[in-house]
């Protein structure tokens, strides 16, 4: 019924006998709320497209929601005015579809632009002031990007400067820290008054404050390097515990450096020798103690055999060395991560010791008490034999094998012969030959005698060749024993380390050699090998056996020889003896006696030992000014095909390297001589001018 009344279509139709339920209005022109929704939807979207055409600018419902996002106060008033306008003209328009009347749905939509006019001012006047608050806001923003890039900048230029300087002290750094520890470089460049110093710095300044305390004082004090002040040092070394025994805290600190060397470098040598000392009393005010008198002092030194460290681990007073304390030494060694390969002793107390390990010329070896499986080799001190066995020459002679004497009176000969004032064997002193005492004690006097000069001088001027040849033979088996580098001078070829394959065959051969003639020859008077001889033979056995066991254990391809004999002890006694603790027994020079002191010869007759002295030297002159002037000598090995003066001296010691002059340039060397001799006749002039006088 509802939808007939309407005039709208029927959906469902009523039967004949149906009673009504719903009260139905009277009034036909009521409107459902169903259709005020929907002309409401066409009211609305008809005055947006009006709008829409009157103003350009923003919708209303984006005004609103910007209006909303701001947030403010009055916005929600005049929403509030809004939804209460939008209500009357909502209930006005209600009533429209049923008004015939257009004009009055006009002025209804004329009431509403009107509105949305005047919502459009407000939202006008708030964008006007939004964009005034952004453009200030926008100028605020810009002023602080301009101080914040300014900064930035300034900030760019400050890290530069700092990287610069950074730079600069990190190449600094790098060129100091072969002279300078990390500690003193800090305080160099950061000029600090306080400094923590560290263990690494402190015992490097003992090292040098011992050497010198002057040179010590100078370099802190004027110099301006910084280093720790001497008390200091002394407050250091008071907690160093050094009493006498084994030095435990020197094994603690070599058992943590071991953790970072290979199994080759932690093998060593050991290395023992007894140093008199004074006998007084003294107080030890950090032991309390009282000590002495003592007469000797014993030191115990390890040092590495393949690479280069060497550090003393014990010493005691009038303690003499035996096997017990050997084998407490080496286990204590053992334990601190370092192998023990070799021991180094004299010929003077290790006789006991020698006897106590059984070693002798057919054993130069004994077990390791640490580890049984391996062996230590035993090595005598050859600068020690070197010493006696320049003694036993001078005192008695000796007899070779085959009968030959050879005693003092053949380098009496020598050095008669080579009276002139230029020598042929300028280094070999009269005095040599009788030195006593302490003298006896110095290895260079020794060296000297028994040198490849003086066999080439016996050769030359007397003509002895077996002299010769035993004084060559004792010289090549000492550069053998005493290898400092692994390749050698090209005038010392044997003083390669030993085992390189280049020289390997000929330092074996001289090796053999030497067994061969220290074993045969006695000293005159005596019928047996003396200590010295059986030292030398049972160190080259010894130094045979330890390189086949290196080269088969560790694959080390050469030893260098100089490791295997007292050199670092005596470096250690040296230093000692120089803190002037320690007596050194030191005895007054002997004068030589007037029967070998030589006069200068004012009348030139030269003698053969002086020409070819002099044609030595005058050699030494041309090859020293070959660069300007070539034409004065000849280098010995093209001397074939160039006319020069003959020289036997020259031919004898050069392996192909010395020069031999021209004749031309000889003949101007005598005329220099026999001047130089008739202006100073006898004696030399101790004036000034010499040359210009």
């Amino acid at each position: 019924m509802r939808n007939r009344l309407l005039g709208l279509p029927q959906r469902k139709l009523l039967k004949c006998n149906a009673v009504s339920k719903v009260n139905l209005s009277c009034d036909v022109n009521e409107i459902t709320p169903r259709n005020r929704r929907h002309l409401k939807r066409k009211l609305m979207q008809s005055a947006f497209e009006r709008l829409h055409e009157l103003s350009p600018k923003k919708i209303y419902f984006e005004a609103e929601n910007e209006i909303e996002a701001d947030n403010n106060k009055s916005n929600v008033n005049d929403l509030e005015i809004k939804l209460t306008n939008d209500n009357v003209v909502s209930d006005n328009i209600s009533e429209c579809p049923n008004c015939k009347d257009k004009q009055e749905c006009i002025d209804n939509l004329k009431n509403k632009i009107i509105f949305l006019e005047n919502c459009n001012k407000i939202l006008k006047n708030r964008e006007k002031k939004n964009f005034r608050m952004f453009a200030q806001r926008q100028k605020r923003w810009t002023t602080s990007r301009k101080k914040f890039v300014s900064e930035i900048q300034k900030l760019k230029s400050q890290t530069a400067k700092f990287r610069k300087k950074q730079h600069r002290s990190e190449n600094l750094e790098k060129r100091l820290q072969h002279i300078f520890t990390k500690t003193q470089i800090n305080a160099l460049l950061e000029k600090k008054e306080k400094i923590r110093w560290t263990s690494e710095d402190i015992s490097r300044c003992i090292v040098i404050r011992a050497l010198s305390s002057k040179s010590y004082d100078f370099w802190k004090e004027k110099m301006g390097i910084p280093l720790p002040s001497t008390s200091t040092l002394k407050r250091w070394c008071a907690k160093f515990s050094c009493s006498p025994g084994i030095q435990s805290d020197v094994l603690a600190v070599m058992k943590e450096r071991c953790e970072y060397l290979n199994s080759v470098e932690k093998i060593c040598v050991l290395s023992f020798d007894e140093m008199h000392i004074d006998s007084k009393l003294c107080y030890d005010s950090k032991l309390d103690q009282i000590l002495g008198p003592f007469q000797k002092v014993q030191f115990v030194l390890i040092r590495g055999l393949i690479s280069q460290w060497k550090q003393p681990i014990f010493f005691d007073f009038n303690t003499p060395m035996k096997q017990e304390l050997l084998f407490s030494l080496i286990r204590h060694i053992q334990s601190s991560g370092v192998e023990v390969k070799a021991i180094v002793s004299d010929l003077g107390g290790s006789s006991t010791l020698w006897k106590e390990l059984q070693i002798s010329i057919n054993s130069s070896e004994f077990p390791n008490p640490v580890l049984q499986t391996k062996k230590i080799w035993v090595f005598a001190d050859l600068a020690h034999c070197l010493k006696l066995l320049r003694n036993h020459f001078l005192d008695k002679g000796f007899i070779l094998e085959d009968g030959t004497v050879l005693n003092v009176d053949i380098i009496k000969e020598v050095l008669n012969r080579d009276s002139g004032e230029i020598k042929l064997c300028h280094k070999l002193k009269p005095n040599y030959l009788m030195v006593k005492g302490n003298e006896r004690q110095k290895v260079a006097p020794a060296k000297t005698l028994f040198s490849r000069t003086t066999a080439k001088g016996i050769l030359h001027l007397t003509g002895n060749q077996k002299a010769s040849d035993f004084f060559e033979l004792i010289d090549s088996f000492f550069d053998i024993m005493n290898s400092t580098k692994p390749y050698p001078p090209s005038d010392k070829i044997l003083k390669a380390a030993f085992g390189l394959n280049e020289h390997h065959e000929k330092q074996i051969q001289v090796l053999e050699l030497m067994k061969k003639v220290i074993g045969g020859l006695r000293v005159q008077g005596k019928s047996n090998m003396l200590p010295f001889q059986k030292g030398i033979i049972i160190s080259i056995n010894s130094l045979f056996d330890l390189h086949q066991d290196l080269k088969s254990s560790y694959d080390a391809k050469y030893i260098l020889t100089s490791r295997l004999t007292h050199d670092a002890l005596e470096s250690l006694f040296s230093q000692i003896r120089g803190l002037d603790r320690f007596n050194d027994h030191p005895s007054p020079k002997e004068p030589s006696p007037m029967a070998w002191e030589l006069e200068l010869n004012s009348a030139r007759q030269f003698s053969t030992a002086e020409k070819e002295a002099l044609t030595y030297v005058a050699g030494y002159i041309a090859y020293r000014v070959r660069d300007k002037d070539p034409s004065l000598g000849t280098i010995s090995k093209n001397s074939a095909d160039e006319p020069i003066f003959n020289s036997e001296w020259i031919k004898l010691l050069s392996l192909g390297g010395l020069t031999s002059p021209s004749h031309s340039w000889m003949n101007t060397v005598y005329e220099f001589e026999n001047i130089f001799c008739a202006v100073h006749g006898t004696t030399y002039y101790k004036g000034k001018h010499v040359i210009g006088m």
